[in-house]
């Protein structure tokens, strides 16, 4: 099967299936994507498919944006730079794929060898879509929920993106958006003493290399941050 007949396939069966929920075509040059607008952002839905000496492997995963969200986040990017960043105007604020654990469903997919083969994965894209991932939209709509999955307390409290359900991109500033947003000011307050510290350890042991032993704290990208923050919001 060539590559262009099984997009053409994956283009045909999901795209009719997911119409009756909203979702359009959005080709892009590597990936298919159906996208739905909504209010505040959009979800997504990706598929790429890639050969590999006759075989085919297929790939799925969800996106979604909340402007209000990134509309804070282009802000400070037009602030520090794109560089830094690399945003552009429909960049996901959420990301979560096929790989996630836990999931109650099976959502892999098996190495695609012909027709039969690429119609089971299709189904699994269905079933694994309506079933989780259209519930976890839901849930990413509410920004409140998000902080408290994130900047909450215990396990709450995340480091970093690393090995989450969910992937933020910058995840460091997106939690302090996100924060902002929603939390009351002691609240906000708590969580930015909190990543203060962590931003002190950093300093510490950036300070034990000698082209770093007069930074100072103030000087560290996530406090230059917040305080670009507290000046947008």
């Amino acid at each position: 099967m060539l590559r262009k007949e099984m997009n053409e396939i994956i283009i045909k069966e999901l795209g009719d299936f997911f119409k009756q929920y909203g979702y359009n075509l959005k080709k892009n040059f590597d990936t298919i994507d159906f996208n739905k607008k909504l209010n505040n952002g959009y979800n997504s839905i990706g598929t790429s498919s890639s050969n590999y000496y006759n075989l085919h492997y297929l790939r799925y995963g969800y996106g979604k944006r909340i402007n209000q969200i990134e509309d804070i986040m282009m802000q400070l990017q037009d602030y520090f730079g794109s560089d830094i960043f690399l945003l552009q105007k429909d960049t996901d604020t959420y990301g979560f794929w096929e790989e996630v654990r836990n999931y109650p469903t099976e959502r892999k997919l098996e190495v695609v060898t012909d027709r039969e083969s690429l119609m089971r994965n299709l189904e699994v894209i269905k079933r694994h879509t309506v079933e989780n991932a259209f519930p976890m939209f839901e849930q990413l709509e509410d920004i409140h929920w998000v902080d408290n999955l994130v900047n909450g307390e215990g396990d709450n409290f995340w480091i970093n993106d690393q090995d989450k359900p969910i992937l933020f991109g910058r995840f460091d500033v997106r939690r302090i958006v996100i924060a902002k947003l929603v939390k009351k000011p002691e609240q906000y307050k708590r969580l930015i003493e909190k990543l203060m510290v962590l931003e002190e350890d950093k300093l510490a042991e950036l300070k034990q290399q000698e082209q770093y032993k007069d930074l100072t704290l103030e000087e560290l990208f996530i406090p230059r941050v917040i305080v670009k923050i507290e000046e947008i919001c």
